[in-house]
């Protein structure tokens, strides 16, 4: 009671007193204090938005080519919408081609002489037709018209007969057939199912109009690769294999520029690159609508073959028999490609460097190439080749000759077996219009001390006034250069262009094709037309050439498709005293014809 009673009278002992601030110390600590609170939230910040590594190379790839990317070519003439009108619009277009010159000094008796390849096409009243002309100085000296519509195909030649001869292909083809004086008794012999034949045409005609009138294409390769990108998990299970890292930073040209890139370590795995190819070719094997589309040409092909009395030659097969074939033996053959290719490939090893707004602005790297898969795949190839030709009687001894030079071939390579491949690579995208405007590559392949080298090397400018694009290509082999370029100038002011392509080894030209010219008429996307000033082709160093011109245009139908005028013959009503006297009309006409052109009459 005492201690608790002293306890609660006795006072603790006052604490001491802390030192009083100086005036003005507070500032310091708060500013520290506040620093550090931003730099965190910085860091944070930096961390959480952030965007991984991987995606960001990814996102650099895909945007090489991004969606919506018009490019020069395209923003200028509309190509892919002419390309779209000609399938499902009025359209009509042509082309002209005649010879000036030629290093042959005979064939310049002929010069001024061409042709000219023209066709129209009138989708809504499934109506065409096309003209193929033998022009000279410009005058046509013979005409061959050729004429769809209305169940009837017409076929004029005006200058060498006036007889228009035709083809009705409605109702009642079979019994004209049967009727005909000339080609009845030739189908009766030749066993040719007659009616079949007949419903047969009708129906690829029905089938072509539905087509057009619907818009169907068969083996259409644009949807097919929209169906690839949407159902088929290949791309994606291979950008999900990537292994990337950053690494060090580089500094590139872009746009002109020099900019600081960030670079990023990047490993291909073998094995991802073998499940994109096992995935991708399991998907184009098993889609449905190629699959349908294959279905239809061979019911066609194996229904005509059996009409024209072929069908032994089908073993008896069904059409759907034979393309289960088919698909089993080109999976088969792609899956044994696979393989060879997995004992083949290595893994890559890459940089990529991506500079501040994402875009792609380098690339290198290294792999290596086994060459025991490849030598393997070599020999089961010449294997089948043999076996093919022994099958189809080639036991001769030029055949015995190549069999000798593929087995001498096959040893030597299995001597090779173990060796590999080294691969380098480098690219780099400078820009411009579009990523790929501007750039340079190389790669080189090393094997067994011999190194073949490709060097690329691209240039264009692309502004108010002109388009411009330039490419070079060489290839080094054993001490040898082959060189491709092709250069390319096109004016917007005026519509001036020239385009050129020249292959060469060492120096020396080997093939040379130049054409220059000036698009007088153009609106975007709809049509066009070009004069043709001068076509060149030059081979072996200009030891052969030939310079041609002319002029080409395209654009909407004007004017009505009409069969041509004539006196019509109807071809399966002719007897053959008619074929005799229009043959004889022609016969007599191309003899006028080479007179007016200065050629001797043979």
């Amino acid at each position: 009671a005492e201690e608790n009673a002293l306890t609660e009278e006795t006072p603790a002992a006052p604490a001491a007193a802390a030192p009083a601030p100086k005036k003005g110390a507070k500032a310091p600590v708060i500013a520290v204090a506040a620093v550090a609170v931003i730099a965190v939230g910085a860091f944070a910040a930096v961390q959480l938005t952030a965007k991984d590594p991987k995606e960001v190379v990814i996102q650099a790839f895909e945007n090489v080519y991004p969606e919506g990317q018009v490019m020069p070519f395209e923003e200028i003439f509309g190509l892919s919408d002419m390309l779209a009108a000609s399938n499902t619009a009025n359209t009509e277009g042509s082309l002209t081609l005649a010879m000036d010159s030629c290093s042959v000094e005979e064939a310049n008796a002929y010069a001024g002489l061409g042709m000219r390849l023209a066709g129209r096409s009138d989708v809504e009243n499934f109506k065409s037709d096309a003209n193929i002309a033998l022009v000279y100085n410009g005058m046509d000296l013979a005409n061959i018209n050729f004429y769809y519509g209305d169940d009837t195909l017409m076929l004029s030649m005006p200058e060498l007969t006036g007889k228009v001869i035709t083809v009705d292909l409605g109702e009642g083809l079979a019994e004209r057939l049967k009727a005909s004086p000339t080609l009845g008794p030739a189908l009766e012999e030749s066993g040719i199912d007659v009616d079949g034949l007949a419903s047969y045409v009708t129906e690829y005609f029905d089938w072509a109009q539905t087509a057009v009138e619907e818009g169907n294409t068969p083996f259409d390769v644009a949807a097919l690769l929209d169906r690839y990108q949407e159902g088929c998990a290949a791309y994606d299970n291979f950008k999900a294999a990537l292994t990337v890292e950053k690494a060090e930073k580089g500094t590139y040209t872009v746009d002109g520029a020099e900019v600081s890139c960030q670079g990023y370590s990047v490993t291909v795995s073998k094995d991802a690159m073998i499940d994109f190819l096992r995935t991708s070719s399991d998907f184009f094997l098993q889609d449905e609508t190629l699959k349908e589309d294959y279905l239809q040409q061979l019911e066609m092909s194996v229904r005509m073959s059996e009409l024209m009395g072929a069908a032994a030659g089908l073993d008896g097969q069904t059409a759907a028999e034979m393309q289960q074939q088919t698909y089993d033996e080109l999976e088969d053959s792609v899956a044994q490609m696979i393989d060879y290719l997995d004992q083949a490939l290595n893994d890559v090893q890459m940089v990529v460097y991506v500079d501040g707004d994402g875009r792609l602005a380098a690339f290198e790297g290294t792999t290596s190439l086994s060459t025991a898969g490849l030598d393997e795949m070599a020999g089961e190839l010449t294997a089948e080749g043999e076996a093919l030709m022994e099958e189809a009687g080639a036991e001769t001894q030029a055949a015995g000759d190549t069999s000798e030079e593929s087995q001498e071939a096959s040893e030597e390579a299995a001597e090779s077996s173990g060796e590999q491949a080294d691969i380098q690579f480098a690219f780099q995208l400078m820009g411009g219009a579009y990523t790929t405007q501007n750039m340079t590559g190389n790669i080189s392949i090393t094997s067994a001390g011999e190194t073949v080298a490709f060097d690329l090397t691209k240039q264009g400018v692309y502004d108010e006034s002109q388009l411009t694009c330039d490419v070079s290509v060489d290839v080094t082999a054993a001490g040898t250069t082959g060189t491709f370029t092709y250069t390319g100038t096109y004016s917007l002011a005026d519509g001036a262009y020239h385009a050129a392509l020249d292959v060469g080894a060492d120096g020396s030209q080997m093939f040379a094709f130049s054409v220059n010219g000036i698009v007088d008429q153009l609106e975007k996307g709809s049509s066009i037309h070009m004069d043709i000033d001068a076509m060149e082709f030059s081979v072996m160093d200009n030891m052969g050439s030939v310079t041609l011109s002319g002029d080409y245009s395209y654009g909407p139908l004007e004017g009505e498709i009409t069969p041509p005028e004539g006196e019509t013959m109807d071809a399966l009503a002719a007897t053959e005293e008619d074929w005799s006297t229009v043959l004889m009309e022609i016969m007599f006409g191309a003899i006028g014809l080479t007179g007016q052109i200065g050629a001797p009459a043979e």
